[in-house]
């Protein structure tokens, strides 16, 4: 059969096509000359380079050139350099904003063919470049010192339509701009020093201070000291995304062996396999002890592509395997090996009094320690393949405040933080000369060791439990860190319980163990603690820490290491024992000496003063005294001796380790705040729990919980997890976790809104305003000055409101038990009397000698009948000393008044009732976690943001816990987790990373990404009339072509359309055959208030909300504009006619939008305790329905339907399905409130202050969004007395000011958050 024309033209094709798929798999990428190694893929030779010896040279002797050409042309001339460069790009970028004269519009480049315009990326004019360096710049031009206004301004209110959305008649500033963050290395430029002083016997400390240049987000680092190397240079921009994992160097094989193992180096480069025979093997076995149990998809994918698929994976060299002897080998092979820290088995001692002075105490061995070496562990680190991120010099991060206009300081990372400068000061000018070289001149650098450790159970069901702890260094970033497969959280410890045999061997050496089992118990626990950590204290660490530790890190390159001790992350019970300090006593804070009945006082002038007075500090001098007492004098742990020495400031007659091993450390310091357990745990759950007694009292039926619940339920999700469906019942709160509860505060206003009688609901909405907004601030990754301030405010005012809420409105509701609450205390009741109905393990002489009461004879519990009253009892903190858990649900740290002691014949109705009544109870901030949240600004401010070292890090490091727990065979369990993760740190080959895509980096730096797929095409005539009574539809096509045709000819955008157009100008613009294309999804890139790369997934039918700039500026004006996506679309578009510049078809994408509008009249902010509120634009608004360039979407956003304003038809009126309603209903909500508080970058859109909100930095249009407006209702209150008395007043002043009164200059409606 002859071939046709168009046979041979597609076997052309064929063939051209085919040559060029070869040629692409043919090429290669090299590196610099002198270097090997050949990659096929650009990504992999970006990685390759940051860690090849070649280019490292070349980059020195580059900079080398460079410095010794600054050196020679004089200190003075970079500086200079930098302020003209500085001085141009602000020239630039006011002509960019004000264009060649007032009455000319500057426009921006044309669109591309197949993508949109790139988003804008202007400099604002305070923030280039240093303000030292700007200050001595001479000639600036009085447009360049002066900000950027529009020739002329507009004052006028804007026309408003039916919603309150602005129409289209004033001025459209330029769209929101988004900028990259840079991943460049900072430029350093040297701070000139003062001249050495002749006078005598004045000791000058000359410091090389580095202060460099200002980047596009206005941040600038000041270095005390010069940095010797720059670790923020391996930076991609990957590593700055948040969904991505970071990527890390790999290290070539000169690199990752320490210069001191040269003859394990050499073993390693003779067999590469070592210690199995074959690649083969290699690879089976390190997906083998990769810590996953589970055959996932992903599993099985891993599997394939990089075990079986490997070029080295060879079959037939597997003959005859077996996995246990290929362990068994891997586990001799790192035993032998001097390279790795590993686990090894302890026993500890601890010493049990006698309870008599005539005998000696005796001492128990605890089997079973597992541990590694600080100092092993810590030198695996700096040769770990992160360390080629670790900060070795500190340095401070400083920008212009955009609002005071004044220097601020921003807080962020542990190496940039008040204690890190402190302790590297001390290091470089007062550490003693190592007595091994007491000339060294190796550099000094501290490693900031941050420890975490949390009890967990292993399993779901059964007893195993794990009490691990946990090694982090705080040179790495949190952002590494906080990633749970980065193998930056170093397992360092399990800590052994007390094994079941304790009780007999204490029964038999202590004379009273049967009337003093409890405080023997609680003493030899906290023994346990001290001594276990009293064994990693060893010699070495000491040593280490006083004269440093020599290591090769992994740029080849020897540094004295000294390390310091900066945080401890641990729940309440933890601390309490890390602290050595009684946790039911008069002083429960680990922290400070307050009184437990002024627990309450948060933020009030005492309690402050207490803080700031009352540091703790370890009594070592009473606590010898009180262990004299009981160890040589026989007196009891709970004696009256005893007491009177440590009674006064909670102490225990236990030796802190670290007060012990480190004289001048003091423990209290490191015991960092924990937003998870204080917080989210505590003082919150406790509140919701109050909250749904209120419900349940306040309404007969129990309909307002009913409601509550109810409307949880209808809240749509958010993000990837940030939000997530409230399945059940949430007044229930069955197996919530702190996540949990985080989303029930962020949705928390919509859902308790008029479920109360005013003032209780006005009241409530501001408290929980209040808690949500400083759980927002808490929480927040970067801090400024300026937000520290706020959050210090905010922590006063909430404590205010929390007292006000307790003492006004929770008296007039009779409160019980919930019934879980009620069904627990029976269950706790039930669970003791059976503990004191089992026989004591003691000798039966001594007990009838002594005349010891027999365990049958003792009271049993049993609750009280008579309820407590309102007022709020003298409570005492701290969970049960005997059990090491916390008691109460919600209400950890309180106790309750004591039950009265009887005891019911076992088949009694009083014992069948226990528990079955529900007691009266109050809301209770007499709490330890209470106390604690005012000590969150000065953590924030000596250790950085509290995202570095909260206990969340430990709680998603238990995942690797329970999954080698999963693999042992439930014997020794705890042995064999330490092997395997042994097995894993051994065989983690940083060279295997999940596959990424090729076009990630251009992907983060794309403002959106939407599918080209073409799969889903959609007839434009048939798709807009399909549905002629839908009013979505009304006028498809002409607005559609309004917006396709403005674009093309590059017209502002009004936030309505483009403009308006003849319909001959509409017939110049032509779809391809008529075909849209239609996308299920659209990718929204943006960068985060804390400088990251994060994004939104859009999609109609599940996230449908958008946000983007309001046009509007005038003041009192909201920032943004909201909308729902009705459809993601492409289309192939031809351009004709004289204003055409080209007829080829593009690609162009386009949103098909629903508006919504601001509602009229509604106030919102801190002030009124609301959030902002809108809603649907009518569909007689001719822009009700419009299209939307999706290159103007900020971000995502959530919106929670009003539920206090119901349902209704009125803003779409049809009785049909419609493309408006995705989920075929027949009603709208009426309004929705906007989720201000979604997530910590949304809350800094808000609030103005957000670092990498460039743009958004001018939202709010006032100089003092971040002022804090004090609340009127919640005056000065100093006790419970002035907050009764003052109670009509409030409500007068709150009356007064929610007035309708004119805005002043400042006030721009609204209260910024």
């Amino acid at each position: 059969m002859a071939c046709t024309p168009d046979t041979r033209n597609r076997r052309h094709w064929i063939l051209w096509l085919t040559f060029f798929l070869l040629a692409l798999l043919a090429m290669v990428f090299t590196c610099v000359d002198g270097c090997p190694d050949q990659y096929t893929t650009p990504t992999s030779l970006d990685r390759h380079k940051k860690t090849c010896k070649y280019v490292r040279s070349q980059r020195q002797a580059l900079q080398k050139v460079r410095f010794q050409k600054s050196q020679a042309s004089g200190s003075k001339e970079a500086p200079a350099k930098q302020a003209r460069r500085a001085q141009q790009l602000q020239r630039e970028h006011v002509m960019n904003q004000t264009g060649p004269a007032p009455s000319t519009v500057h426009r921006g480049p044309c669109p591309s063919a197949d993508a949109p315009a790139p988003m804008d990326v202007d400099l604002p004019h305070d923030t280039l470049g240093h303000p030292e360096s700007e200050a001595h710049v001479d000639g600036l031009s009085e447009i360049d010192a002066a900000p950027t206004a529009h020739p002329n301004p507009i004052n006028f209110a804007p026309l408003l339509t039916a919603s309150g959305r602005p129409r289209r008649q004033y001025r459209v500033p330029n769209r929101f701009r988004d900028h990259i963050p840079d991943v460049s290395a900072p430029s350093l430029s040297t701070v000139p020093q003062p001249e050495p002083s002749r006078l005598p016997r004045v000791l000058l400390v000359v410091r090389d201070r580095v202060v460099t240049a200002a980047n596009v987000f206005g941040l600038w680092r000041d270095y005390p000291r010069r940095p010797t190397v720059e670790p923020d240079s391996f930076l991609t921009l990957e590593d700055l995304a948040n969904p991505e994992p970071p990527s890390l160097p790999v290290p070539t094989e000169d690199d990752s062996m320490s210069t001191e193992h040269d003859d394990a180096q050499a073993e390693t480069l003779h067999n590469p396999f070592t210690p199995f025979l074959s690649r083969t093997v290699q690879l089976l076995m390190g997906w083998a002890n990769n810590g996953n149990v589970q055959k996932s998809e992903r599993e099985v994918d891993d599997l394939v592509h990089n075990v079986i698929l490997d070029p080295d994976f060879r079959p037939e060299e597997l003959q005859g395997f077996k996995a246990n002897r290929e362990n068994r080998r891997l586990d001799r092979s790192i035993a032998e090996s001097k390279l790795r820290s590993q686990f090894a088995e302890a026993t500890i001692d601890i010493t049990v009094p006698s309870g008599d002075k005539n005998i000696r105490p005796s001492v128990f061995h605890v089997p079973g320690l597992l541990c590694r070496k600080i100092t092993d562990v810590i030198i695996e680190a700096f040769n770990d393949p992160l360390a080629f991120h670790y900060h070795f010099s500190p340095f401070r991060i400083l920008r212009k405040s955009p609002i005071t206009n004044e220097e601020e300081r921003v807080y962020s990372e542990i190496y940039s933080s008040d204690a890190f400068l402190k302790e590297h000061e001390n290091v470089q000018r007062h550490s003693p000369p190592p007595p091994d070289n007491p000339h060294c001149k190796l550099e000094k650098v501290i490693a900031a060791v941050m420890f975490a450790s949390d009890a967990t159970h292993l399993a779901s069901f059964g007893n195993a439990k794990a009490w691990p702890i946990y090694l982090m260094l705080g040179n790495l970033s949190k952002y590494f860190r906080a990633l749970p497969n980065s193998g930056a959280m170093h397992h360092l410890a399990y800590i052994p319980t007390l094994p079941e045999s304790f009780s007999e061997f204490a029964s038999n050496c202590h004379a009273k163990w049967r009337t003093q089992k409890s405080d023997i118990l609680t003493h030899c626990r906290r023994e346990l603690m001290q001594a276990v950590w009293r064994h990693l204290l060893d010699d070495d660490f000491i040593h280490a820490y006083k004269f440093g530790i020599v290591v090769t890190c992994i740029d080849g390159i020897q540094r004295r290491v000294y390390p310091r001790l900066f945080t401890y992350s641990a729940d309440y019970p933890e601390k309490a024992l890390l602290a050595t300090i009684r946790d039911k006593g008069l002083c429960p804070c680990p922290r400070c000496l307050v009184p437990r009945s002024l627990l309450d006082r948060l933020g009030l002038p005492q309690d402050i003063a207490i803080r700031v007075q009352g540091f703790r500090t370890f009594f070592a001098d009473k606590v010898k005294a009180a262990r004299k007492a009981i160890y040589s004098l026989g007196r009891p742990i709970g004696g009256k001796n005893v007491q009177d020495l440590l009674k006064d400031f909670s102490g225990v007659p236990t030796m802190n380790a670290f007060a012990e091993r480190i004289p001048t450390f003091n423990p209290s310091d490191m015991l960092a705040v924990d937003l998870l357990h204080e917080f989210e745990l505590g003082v919150w759950k406790t509140l919701f729990t109050h909250l749904i007694r209120i419900l349940h009292a306040a309404a007969p039926g129990d309909q307002a919980v009913i409601d509550l619940d109810k409307r949880y339920r209808a809240i749509s999700t958010f993000g990837r997890g940030t939000i997530r469906d409230f399945c059940g019942n949430p007044s229930e709160m069955k197996k919530l976790a702190a996540r949990d509860f985080e989303d029930l505060l962020q949705c928390s206003l919509p859902a308790f809104e008029g479920l109360l009688e005013e003032p209780h609901n006005t009241r409530l909405m501001k408290l929980l305003y209040h808690t949500a907004e400083w759980h927002a601030l808490a929480k927040l990754r970067m801090h400024t000055d300026g937000t520290l301030e706020l959050l210090e405010r905010l922590t006063t005012d909430f404590g205010k409101l929390m007292r006000q809420f307790r003492d006004l409105s929770c008296p007039e509701f009779a409160t019980v038990e919930l019934p879980r609450e009620a069904n627990a205390r029976r269950q706790r009741q039930l669970r003791e009397q059976a503990r004191l109905a089992q026989p004591c393990p003691i000798n039966a002489a001594r007990s009838t000698n002594e005349g010891d009461v027999p365990a049958a004879s003792n009271p049993i519990p049993h609750p009280t009948s008579q309820p407590p009253s309102h007022s709020v009892p003298l409570p005492t903190v701290g969970p049960n000393p005997a059990v090491g858990v916390e008691t109460s649900i919600g209400t950890a740290e309180s106790v309750s008044p004591p039950e009265a002691p009887i005891q019911p014949p076992a088949n009694s109705s009083s014992s069948r009732s226990m528990g079955g009544s529900r007691k009266p109870r109050t809301l209770n901030i007499f709490t330890v976690k209470f106390h604690f949240l005012g000590d969150y600004v000065r953590h924030i401010r000596l250790f950085g943001t509290t995202d570095s070292y909260s206990t969340q890090l430990s709680e998603l490091a238990h995942r690797m816990l329970k999954a080698l727990y999963g693999l042992t065979n439930k014997k020794d369990s705890m042995k064999q987790i330490g092997e395997k993760y042994n097995r894993k740190r051994a065989l983690h080959d940083p060279a295997v990373q999940e596959m990424r895509d090729a076009a990630l980096q251009e992907k983060l730096e794309a403002h959106h990404i939407i599918s080209k797929s073409k799969n889903s095409p959609v007839n434009l005539f048939s798709f807009a009339t399909s549905q002629p009574t839908d009013p979505a539809k009304k006028k498809f096509i002409p607005k559609l072509q309004d917006h396709l045709l403005g674009r093309l000819q590059q017209r502002e955008f009004d936030g309505d359309t483009h403009g308006e157009f003849t319909a001959d100008e509409r017939n110049s613009i032509r779809i391809v055959n008529n075909r849209l294309y239609r996308v299920q999804t659209a990718r929204i890139n943006y960068t985060t208030y804390d400088v990251r790369r994060d994004y939104d997934t859009i999609n109609p039918r599940t996230h449908p909300f958008v946000m983007c700039k309001s046009p509007e500026a005038t003041p009192g004006a909201h920032p943004y504009w909201y909308a729902a996506v009705l459809g993601v679309f492409h289309a192939d578009v031809q351009h004709f006619g004289a204003e055409s510049v080209s007829p080829r078809p593009q690609v162009m994408e386009f949103l098909w939008v629903r508006w919504l509008g601001v509602v009229e009249g509604h106030r919102y902010g801190r002030k009124y305790g609301q959030l902002p509120k809108v809603g649907f634009v009518p569909d007689d608004d001719e822009d009700a329905f419009g299209f939307l360039d999706p290159s103007m979407v900020i971000r995502g956003c959530h919106l929670m339907p009003a539920f206090i304003d119901g349902k209704t038809v009125s803003l779409l009126r049809t009785n049909h399905p419609s493309e408006a309603r995705p989920d075929k209903s027949l009603d709208d909500w009426a309004s929705y409130y906007v989720g201000i508080f979604v997530d910590r970058d949304m809350y800094m859109r808000y609030s103005g202050a957000g670092v990498g909100h460039v743009d958004g930095l001018r939202m709010i249009p006032t100089p003092s969004s971040l002022e804090y407006v004090s609340d009127d209702e919640a005056t000065s209150l100093s006790d419970e007395d002035s907050l009764r008395d003052s109670a009509d007043e409030e409500e007068d002043e709150e009356d007064s000011d929610d007035g309708d009164g004119d805005l002043s200059d400042g006030d721009v409606g609204y209260d910024a958050p």
